[in-house]
């Protein structure tokens, strides 16, 4: 019997994209692993906001849907994906320090410079972070970018340490577990 369609990778391929983004990860599990601290000791002196791809956010960010084979998720600037952190609880952000190093927060000057766009479905809101800073939620989840994903496209952080999934359309994780808030 003739097969029909074909292949355009090997099977294997998805895990290896799995293993390097584990691989990725391996110095955020120090920062925010799931058992571990999520903040960076505490230092003398004023604190300043690592630089991050969001630091750069200008006004008239349109949040986009991508489809993608593990599902529709939410991209920010440049069409890099975005992620929310398991480990956030109600209005505060877990992540911070080393941890918003690696996975720089989505902020803004103000909820209007970043707009919801065709398919998203969350509603847009902001959180004032521990910098005081405005990082944007979707579905009243705070999003994130990962440092690893440096072009559209990529989900690297993706499941990582099962605390990180992508956003979902409606700010929900995609795979995330259940029972949580908002998931």
């Amino acid at each position: 019997m003739e097969r029909t369609g074909t292949r355009t990778e090997p099977r294997s391929t998805g895990l290896i994209r799995r293993l390097a983004a584990m691989i990725a990860v391996a110095a955020f599990i120090a920062a925010c692993g799931a058992g571990g601290g999520t903040t960076a000791p505490p230092t003398s002196g004023p604190t300043t906001a690592a630089p991050t791809m969001a630091a750069t956010s200008a006004a008239g960010l349109t949040l986009e849907v991508v489809t993608a084979p593990v599902g529709d998720y939410v991209a920010g600037k440049d069409g890099k994906a975005l992620y929310i952190f398991t480990q956030d609880t109600g209005t505060t952000s877990s992540c911070t320090g080393d941890c918003a190093a690696n996975w720089p927060p989505l902020v803004v000057a103000a909820i209007g410079d970043v707009t919801a766009g065709t398919g998203v479905t969350g509603a847009l809101a902001t959180i004032t972070r521990d910098d005081g800073s405005l990082q944007v939620t979707l579905g009243g989840q705070p999003l994130y970018y990962f440092k690893n994903d440096t072009a559209a496209g990529q989900t690297n952080g993706h499941e990582a340490n099962d605390v990180w999934f992508l956003a979902a359309p409606d700010g929900k994780g995609i795979d995330a577990p259940t029972g949580g808030r908002n998931y």
